[in-house]
């Protein structure tokens, strides 16, 4: 909601000359998202749905009247070669397309509301992470032809405006409003579903009595984990006063915690890699291929592993210039893991119980 706070601060400045505080547009993002997450996943999935449906039309026409069209240099087929392909940083590469599509894991968290989880939750995870990629790559390619020779230059000085310039030289300056609309528009579906997810990892916590068992409550009427969303948006809210009473600004915040959250995600994905391997090595079933179960557990945890080295070595590309909320978010993910881990070692020895329930992929 910070990032969007400061869209929505842009806006309202320029068109009606109000200064309101940052804090306070965040702060009506987060109620929105969070009236819509009380409501269900039903309304959710309209709403968003329709956002993000609107906004795939928008970049699909830009594609299409791209490829039409032409650019200034042609079609830039060299873009397909390998030695475009491998020039500059191949691994800042990977790692900010790592950073784009986090967030199909959360496709799991939602069985509890699919009705046919063993089914849809893979299918829904295959289909975004191949969609997201097939979508991500002719996009790209599209915006390259759109700008020409002088992407790699105009990407460096001004990443951020790129593709509003793209747009406002295909369509006209009109398409700069319409697009700043839709990014306030993105960044509430973003919300709505940063703040769907958190809930539910929430409410599965409390389903596994690891957090209090209050949270696995769900609302009467919305069927929806109403009691675990409003732990999260407290917690949200008191991020976001916090931080503009210690008068850091909202870009700042927006870029440190995408950050530290990359960091933690990938550390994350690493962690569940070798514990895959692992699992696999000790309960290896008869009719399980050695693919699914030793194979690709093993290459996910090698390119993890570099890929996660590389972050760690590299972490001022995603958190910026040192700030003093770089220490305490880190260490706040940190303590959660530390905590975490003895938690879990702890009920493995006194509630095995709660402990075979974590993570659980059945009631």
């Amino acid at each position: 909601s910070s990032f969007g706070a400061v869209q929505a601060k842009s806006l309202v400045a320029n068109l009606f000359g109000v200064e309101i505080p940052w804090w306070v547009y965040s702060l009506v993002i987060l109620v929105i998202a969070v009236a819509l997450c009380y409501r269900g996943i039903e309304m959710n999935i309209r709403i968003v749905g329709f956002i993000v449906v609107i906004e795939l039309l928008v970049i699909m026409i830009f594609n299409f009247v791209t490829i039409a069209r032409g650019g200034p240099d042609g079609y830039m087929t060299q873009s397909f070669t390998w030695d475009e392909f491998t020039s500059g940083s191949l691994s800042i590469g990977l790692l900010f397309a790592v950073c784009t599509v986090n967030g199909f894991e959360a496709t799991a968290i939602f069985r509890e509301e699919a009705r046919e989880p063993q089914k849809t939750v893979p299918r829904a995870t295959y289909i975004v992470v191949g969609g997201s990629a097939i979508f991500y790559a002719f996009s790209s390619w599209c915006l390259i032809v759109a700008v020409g020779n002088n992407v790699v230059a105009d990407s460096a000085a001004d990443p951020a405006s790129v593709f509003v310039n793209a747009m406002a030289a295909t369509f006209g300056n009109t398409a700069r409003d319409v697009l700043q609309v839709l990014i306030l528009t993105s960044v509430m579906a973003s919300a709505v579903s940063i703040t769907n997810v958190a809930t539910r990892y929430t409410y599965s916590l409390g389903v596994d009595r690891v957090l209090a068992g209050s949270l696995e409550i769900v609302h009467r009427r919305y069927g929806t984990p109403h009691r675990a969303l409003l732990a999260v948006s407290a917690v949200a809210a008191s991020i976001i006063v916090i931080v503009a009473i210690v008068g850091q600004s909202p870009v700042e915040l927006y870029t440190v915690l995408s950050g530290v959250g990359i960091i933690g995600f990938e550390f994350l994905l690493f962690a569940v890699s070798l514990a895959t391997f692992v699992y696999f090595r000790k309960n290896r079933a008869d009719h399980e291929s050695a693919w699914s179960t030793f194979v690709a557990p093993l290459v996910t945890f090698v390119v993890l592993a570099v890929l996660l080295g590389f972050t760690l070595t590299n972490m001022s590309l995603l958190v910026g210039d040192p700030s003093i909320l770089t220490p305490v978010f880190g260490g706040a993910f940190l303590a959660a893991f530390v905590a975490g881990f003895a938690y879990a070692s702890w009920a493995a020895k006194y509630k095995p119980d709660v402990y075979d329930r974590i993570g659980r992929a059945v009631e």
